[in-house]
């Protein structure tokens, strides 16, 4: 299966779809603005990063077979790198943030014309690798209605039950820490390792015409993105960190469902992923919600259950206020109505 999709949204929209007040809309409000929010088109302009997944020459990130796809309008001429003639596609792949210093010539010697080398760039651009963005679509998007409507309508059939089972656990914690991974900021427990490796990047920056991408500023930007894309091919082939993160979590923790009351609603964000403490041990829990009724808390320990827990409309209120907190660029809403969400005031 192939894409040709530009727009890669970060939060899907599978995910966001509970929240729409009309087909592919939410009200979205941006972070630190006081409103009840305007009416976005999330196909184009919330969640997401034009060419986020994709990977083409300069990612490091890339296979040495698909840095031979990215480089083979290179394969009838000669490459000079720093006066050095280069035939290592993986060599030109790490060298092309410096691509206007090449030197390419015919294979008679003769040098070719800056046109003809900018038409060469052009193609090389061309080729490009989506795999990540087709396979979070085929290995959770697709599957994520099913696996979520499942479980609401167990719940509808259980209306005074304190427990229900736990149908598609592994699926929807699998689908938790993928959303915990590809919302920005990035992930706290992988800044912590990154921003020692990469510190003395932050202050390298990219002139605009070199970057892969037009937010990635500086050195330490474009690290960190070809970081993350190798750990979400990874994941999307079941290793590597975030995986082991995944299995942490199937294996050791406790979901509850928390539900709101008639008059309340769960707001959700870009972030919808929430971490916060909130045991005198300092444990980290964490919170998204399903849909604006439903709010699905992971808490540590092992149970074959789902528990459920009815909240009042305070309850909701508090949850809000630490997802609005939470959200990278804004959050949004079903209803352009405070009260529900945030209680009267």
């Amino acid at each position: 299966m192939e894409t040709n999709a530009l727009y890669h949204h970060l939060t899907p929209r599978v995910y966001m779809k509970p929240w729409y007040h009309k087909e592919n809309f939410l009200y979205v409000v941006k972070k630190g603005v006081d409103d009840l929010g305007t009416a976005v088109n999330t196909k184009k302009k919330f969640a997401g990063i034009d060419d986020y997944h994709t990977i083409r020459a300069g990612y490091l990130v890339a296979t040495e077979e698909e840095c031979a796809v990215f480089f083979s309008p290179l394969k009838d001429f000669k490459v000079y790198i720093e006066g050095d003639c280069i035939e290592d596609n993986k060599f030109m792949n790490a060298h092309f943030n410096d691509y206007k210093n090449w030197t390419i010539r015919y294979k008679n010697g003769n040098i070719v014309s800056p046109e003809l080398k900018e038409e060469l760039r052009a193609k090389i651009l061309g080729h490009q690798k989506k795999d990540i963005e087709v396979n979070w679509n085929l290995k959770y998007e697709k599957y994520w209605h099913s696996i979520r409507d499942t479980i609401l309508k167990t719940l509808e059939n259980n209306t005074t039950a304190e427990t229900i089972p736990a149908i598609n656990r592994e699926m929807l914690i699998r689908f938790f820490v993928s959303l915990k991974w590809r919302s920005l900021p990035y992930p706290r427990v992988i800044l912590e390792i990154t921003d020692e490796i990469y510190a003395s990047c932050k202050n390298i920056p990219i002139p605009n015409s070199e970057r892969l991408l037009p937010f990635l500023e500086t050195a330490y930007d474009e690290l960190m993105h070809n970081h993350i894309l190798s750990l979400f091919r990874k994941y999307l082939n079941e290793t590597g960190a975030i995986w082991n993160e995944a299995r942490f979590y199937i294996d050791n923790s406790t979901i509850e469902l928390l539900i709101a009351p008639s008059d309340s609603e769960f707001i959700s964000s870009d972030n919808s992923v929430c971490s916060f403490f909130t045991n005198p041990e300092g444990r980290t829990e964490f919170i998204f919600p399903l849909t604006p009724n439903v709010l699905c808390a992971i808490r540590k320990g092992l149970t074959d259950k789902y528990l459920i827990n009815r909240l009042t409309k305070n309850g909701v209120t508090w949850y809000n206020n630490h997802l609005k907190i939470n959200c990278y660029q804004g959050y949004f809403l079903r209803r352009q109505n405070r009260e529900i969400y945030f209680g009267k005031g």
